[in-house]
């Protein structure tokens, strides 16, 4: 009879959702034709693995053992651990290969880099070594078998077995947060609201689209967006009152941490019988007196402009300026005025034409905005999540 349950015996209970990841990487395994490990590749392999299995076993009979009871002399119950039974402890080893169970900080580490697409910045976040990162994850995939991530390229990438692992890992690792935030806070457990910001090109199609998929996995959250300015942004989530952006980086703001996500290419914008419609690129000092319709100066983006105008030697005539993007396009579109804006802002339409401009091509990096030392909901972890996905697919 187990007499109390503490903090370690609930957190058993969910991270049982995670250990079904390892039941698909088998399947993983038998689909890939990888042949089931028999014994050991060298005797070091196998003498770590024998001094896991004492570890285990020593650790099961402690956590199993009758504890005496200081008041009346009896012997009590012991407290439920990490697993109740040896033989459940014995058991979760054999299911895993080369008898070393998958702990929860792998899982996490493992998270932290497919959601960074990068060992240095996940490091960064886990407030652990580079080394220490690299050694973890390579001690999970030796166990499992397969390899998770693809490092032949700038960005780590997912192999089909992470695909696989991370899409059974996600649900889980949610499960397990929202279950210790219920012990923390229970009135928050099935409801409340994220605060969240962009800049006008991304409100625009982006962060809709990101919006829409995380209602439909969280109904019961309230989602707060505002459209601002970049240096808004910044100085709403540097006073509390934002727990996420989608801007650019900001300047003599150390309190923030910034994640870039992609270089955005600004691109010319008219309407399809504007002059410059047929062309396939268009140089700056070719706008040298050019009718547009820009953003007002108080916003970055402007100012990244004026610099490039200023260093092709061309001066536009801005005869109208507009703080937001959707009527710039549609001004665009009904007059012989041209704009500046980034591509993906613009939803595809039969009468506008988007044309790259060079010497110089403005470019910009937007990316994931929070303050440092924040602590970030699983909410806010999974919007900032969907919007690095959506992200990814505009840059690709």
């Amino acid at each position: 009879m187990i007499d109390a349950i503490d903090g370690w015996g609930l957190f058993t209970l969910f991270f049982h959702d995670a250990l079904r990841i390892k039941k698909a990487m088998r399947k993983a395994r038998n689909a890939a034709g990888a042949a089931p490990r028999q014994g050991f590749a060298t005797p070091r392999m196998a003498f770590l693995a024998a001094t896991r299995r004492e570890w285990v076993e020593n650790s099961a009979t402690r956590c199993c053992a009758p504890r005496p009871d200081t008041q009346s002399g009896r012997r009590r119950a012991p407290r439920l651990a990490l697993f109740s039974t040896h033989s459940h402890l014995e058991k979760q080893c054999e299911q895993t290969p080369g008898g070393f169970p998958v702990e929860l900080r792998h899982l996490r580490y493992f998270d932290a880099i497919a959601e960074t697409q990068n060992f240095t910045r996940a490091a960064e976040r886990l407030h652990v070594t580079q080394s220490t990162l690299s050694h973890q994850i390579k001690q999970l995939e030796e166990e499992l078998g397969l390899v998770l991530f693809d490092r032949s390229h700038k960005k780590v990438a997912l192999t089909e077995a992470g695909e696989m692992l991370r899409s059974h890992l996600m649900p889980a690792l949610q499960q397990i947060d929202r279950g210790l935030q219920a012990l923390s806070h229970p009135a928050e457990a099935l409801s409340g609201e994220i605060r969240i910001a962009a800049t006008h090109s991304f409100n625009t199609r982006l962060v809709p689209l990101c919006v829409s998929s995380f209602l439909s996995h969280h109904p019961g959250i309230k989602v707060s967006v505002e459209e601002l300015s970049a240096s808004l942004i910044a100085k709403r989530l540097a006073s509390g009152h934002l727990e996420l952006g989608v801007s650019y980086r900001p300047e003599d703001r150390s309190e923030l941490w910034f994640e870039p996500l992609y270089n955005e290419e600004l691109k010319l914008v008219v309407a399809d019988r504007h002059p410059l419609a047929r062309r396939r690129r268009v140089r700056m000092i070719e706008l040298h007196n050019c009718r547009m319709v820009l953003l007002p100066r108080q916003f970055s983006t402007r100012l990244l402009l004026d610099d490039c105008f200023d260093a092709a030697g061309a001066q536009p005539l801005v005869m109208a300026e507009l703080n937001s993007i959707a009527p710039m396009i549609e001004l665009i579109r009904q007059t012989d005025l041209a704009g500046i804006i980034a591509e993906t802002a613009v939803s595809p339409a039969a009468d506008l034409r988007a044309i790259p401009i060079e010497d110089p091509t403005p470019i910009r990096t937007p990316g994931l905005l929070w303050k440092k030392g924040a602590n970030r909901s699983p909410m806010v972890k999974h919007m900032a999540s969907l919007i690095r996905r959506a992200a990814a697919g505009h840059a690709g």
